[in-house]
């Protein structure tokens, strides 16, 4: 059996690995930051974060080091710092709420210790006074660059760091594998989209996906109608699928009731993740779902499926799926 999924990376990406120029590495490890600043007058720029600001003042702050945020740090979200979540979000291929949640949070850290290595600098994740200088160094060193102290675009460009996150996957309705199917649905599970049937929201491939049951299992599946489809309905899916038998199941594989099946206007479908116990009664299912949750989630359910009309669940394959 193959085995189930719990995460879509083993470890955050911190920088680029692309060879940098001669004379800016040699530059930063002949002399290091400290160095840089002697040799330029680099003076301290006007971002300054205290050691008391751990949540929302931070963010403010760290948006505005990566230049995403101009606004006043006051540990408020008004619509300047939505605006600027907002944007990182979609740049990071989060779920773009404005919401500076832990995932934001986390994302931050990440791109902003990408940076701090690219500098040879400690990588805390924060975009400290440490931070700010030594950005304005390397930015005086270059040519074509405003010693801002933040790290906008260019200046990411200039140390190869990624500011906008590259997609990851193929062309849609192609061969997949069972990893990446989990993996692409690991991406919500990790940070899950609000249930929703008219709202969409990017995968790890960077395209839209409708952000209901059905277009989670598409986007993990990669599977669309058409270029600008966000996902099939449950009661199309059948049309692509093939039944199997409950212990036939795999992990990437689906739960799935239609319409037709339930006699209502709409179905469900969810991804199995691997049994959880010997007897095949309970299952990890990986779904889009609404309700009180209400968002992505994996979670624990009763085979085939732990509602009123669960008995109707049926088991199936994606047959593009390759083991």
């Amino acid at each position: 059996m193959a085995p189930t999924r719990t995460s879509t990376t083993s470890a955050p990406m911190r920088r680029i690995a692309a060879p940098r120029e001669m004379d800016r590495r040699a530059l930063f490890r002949g002399f290091g930051a400290a160095g840089i600043l002697a040799a330029t007058g680099a003076l301290a720029g006007p971002l300054r974060a205290s050691a008391a600001d751990t949540s929302l003042t931070t963010i403010q702050t760290n948006l505005q080091g990566l230049d995403y945020y101009s606004g006043e740090i006051d540990g408020q979200n008004g619509p300047q710092t939505k605006a600027a979540t907002t944007q990182f979000q979609q740049d990071r291929l989060l779920s773009a709420d404005g919401d500076p949640g832990p995932k934001t949070a986390t994302e931050l850290e990440t791109v902003i210790g990408a940076v701090q290595g690219a500098l040879d600098i400690e990588e805390s994740g924060t975009f400290d006074d440490a931070t700010t200088d030594a950005v304005t160094a390397f930015q005086k060193s270059q040519d074509g660059l405003e010693p801002t102290g933040r790290a906008g675009e260019k200046t990411m460009t200039a140390l190869e760091v990624e500011r906008v996150r590259e997609p990851v996957g193929g062309e849609p309705n192609a061969e997949i594998s069972r990893e990446d199917v989990l993996d692409r649905a690991m991406f919500w599970v990790d940070d899950p989209r609000p249930y929703s049937m008219d709202k969409s929201s990017p995968g790890i491939d960077g395209k839209q996906w409708r952000t209901d049951c059905s277009g989670f299992v598409s986007m993990a599946w990669n599977l669309r109608r058409s270029d600008g489809d966000t996902g099939t309905g449950t009661g199309q899916l059948p049309e692509f699928l093939e039944r199997i038998e409950q212990d036939d199941l795999k992990p990437g594989d689906a739960l799935l009731i239609t319409p037709s099946a339930n006699g209502q206007s709409y179905g469900h479908v969810v991804l199995f993740n691997g049994w959880k116990n010997d007897e095949h009664t309970e299952y990890e299912g990986l779904e889009q779902v609404g309700g009180s949750i209400s968002k992505t989630a994996k979670r624990t359910i009763s085979y085939p499926y732990d509602s009123d009309n669960g008995e109707s669940y049926e088991p199936y394959r994606y047959p593009k799926i390759t083991d």
